[in-house]
C-alpha cells in the first residue's frame, strides 16, 4: 500500500494500536508492515518503554471517544483528521448510523483501499478529502450525512496546529454545528494541552524522548502550538461561543486497565451557545 504523504505520527499511532484488540487495528497494522520501523525511528532508544506507555493511552482515547459518540444518541458522525483510526469502520457496522471520515488525500486513499480489503461496500460509510481548516470542505463532507444533529469528532489533530489555525478549524466546525442544530463536537483534553502541562510531561525522561522524537519527525513542536495556560483555553472557547462538559476517559470505559499516563485524560463535549 502507498504510504507517501501520510504523516509518520499517524503511522506510528496505527502501529501502537495494532495489538490493542480493537476491531480492525491489527489488520490495518499488518497491512502496513513498514510502520514498525517508523515507530522505532520516533521512539529511538526508548522504544520498549514507549510501547508500554503510548498504546494504552491511544486505546483508551479511542474507546472512550467512540463510547461518548454513541452516548450522544445522534445517528451520524463527521470525523475530522481521521488518520488510520478504525472508528468509522466500527461505527458503520450499524446500518442505521452514518459516518463520514475526512483527512488529506493520501490518508483517504489509503482508508478506501483498506476498506476494500477488510469490508464489503457500506452505503453508510464515506471517506472524503477535506482540509480541517476549510469551512466549505467540512460542510460539503457533512452534507453526505442524513439530516439532523450529528457528532463531530476532532481528536489528536489540534496539537499540530498553531492557535491561528486552531481558530480556523473551530470556526469551520461551528458553521457545521450552526447548520445542524443540536450537534456536538467531541475532543479530548490532550487536544487542549498547555505549555505548563508539556513542562510536566517533559520532566519524565521517557516522555521527553518520545515527545522530542515526535517533534523531530513532524518538524513541529507541541510547544509552538500549545495554549500558554488554562485560562487561555477558556478564553478560546468563549470566543467561539462554545460551552463544554468533560468526563474522565476512565469513567466512560471503567474496566480499561489504565496506566498512570492515562489517568486524568478527559473527553470534552462542546456545543454552541
Amino acid at each position: 500500500m502507498k504510504m507517501n504523504g501520510i504523516s509518520k505520527t499517524a503511522l506510528m499511532c496505527a502501529h501502537c494500536m495494532g495489538n490493542s484488540g480493537i476491531p480492525y487495528c491489527r489488520e490495518i497494522s499488518l497491512a502496513l508492515p513498514q510502520i514498525e520501523n517508523i515507530t522505532r525511528q520516533i521512539f529511538g532508544d526508548y522504544f520498549k518503554e514507549a510501547m508500554a506507555l503510548i498504546p494504552p493511552l491511544l486505546a483508551l482515547r479511542h474507546l472512550s471517544l467512540t463510547a461518548a459518540i454513541k452516548a450522544t444518541g445522534v445517528k451520524g458522525l463527521l470525523e475530522i483528521g481521521c488518520g488510520l483510526n478504525p472508528r468509522c469502520f466500527i461505527l458503520s457496522e450499524d446500518p442505521k448510523f452514518s459516518v463520514v471520515e475526512t483527512d488529506l488525500e493520501p490518508i483517504v486513499n489509503l482508508k478506501i483501499e483498506l476498506l476494500a480489503q477488510l469490508l464489503r461496500r457500506r452505503y453508510n460509510y464515506y471517506a472524503e478529502v477535506a482540509d480541517a481548516r476549510s469551512t466549505l470542505d467540512l460542510i460539503r463532507a457533512s452534507n453526505l450525512l442524513p439530516a439532523g444533529p450529528i457528532a463531530i469528532a476532532c481528536a489528536g489533530l489540534f496539537p499540530y496546529f498553531p492557535i491561528s489555525e486552531k481558530n480556523l478549524i473551530v470556526s469551520a466546525i461551528n458553521e457545521v454545528m450552526y447548520l445542524r442544530p443540536g450537534s456536538v463536537w467531541l475532543a479530548t483534553s490532550q487536544d487542549f494541552i498547555t505549555a505548563q502541562q508539556l513542562d510536566m510531561l517533559m520532566a519524565n525522561e521517557t516522555l521527553r524522548a518520545i515527545i522530542n522524537g515526535m517533534h523531530e519527525i513532524s518538524e513541529k513542536t507541541f510547544y509552538d502550538n500549545a495554549f500558554p495556560k488554562g485560562d487561555d483555553i477558556n478564553e478560546f472557547l468563549n470566543y467561539h461561543r462554545l460551552k463544554f462538559a468533560s468526563r474522565k476517559q476512565n469513567d466512560i470505559v471503567p474496566n480499561f486497565p489504565a496506566t498512570d499516563l492515562c489517568k486524568g485524560s478527559e473527553i470534552w463535549e462542546m456545543r454552541l451557545v
